[in-house]
């Protein structure tokens, strides 16, 4: 039990739920970056048809995955916002 409560505390990684802010659907592969750095990938992505947004998750560095948070996703080499 403690090696698993180690685990979790020390995760690198985060797999977060976003809603793209800018126009584009995030698809898997596609990086995840804040300012020029890469903290992460996009795993699914997709335009939700009862929520009438584009929404997705993404795999990222665990210091930027707090909620509210802006992201930016590459599609396509043009950056689209995307909120956590």
């Amino acid at each position: 039990k403690d090696m698993l409560v180690s685990q979790k505390q020390n995760q690198k990684r985060k797999l977060v739920a976003f809603e793209m802010i800018g126009k584009g659907i995030a698809r898997h592969g596609y990086d995840v970056k804040v300012g020029d750095k890469v903290i992460g990938f996009v795993t699914t992505g997709y335009p939700s048809p009862t929520l009438g947004k584009t929404v997705g998750l993404a795999l990222i560095d665990s210091e930027y995955a707090k909620l509210d948070n802006e992201i930016d996703i590459v599609i396509r080499k043009k950056i689209s916002k995307a909120k956590i």
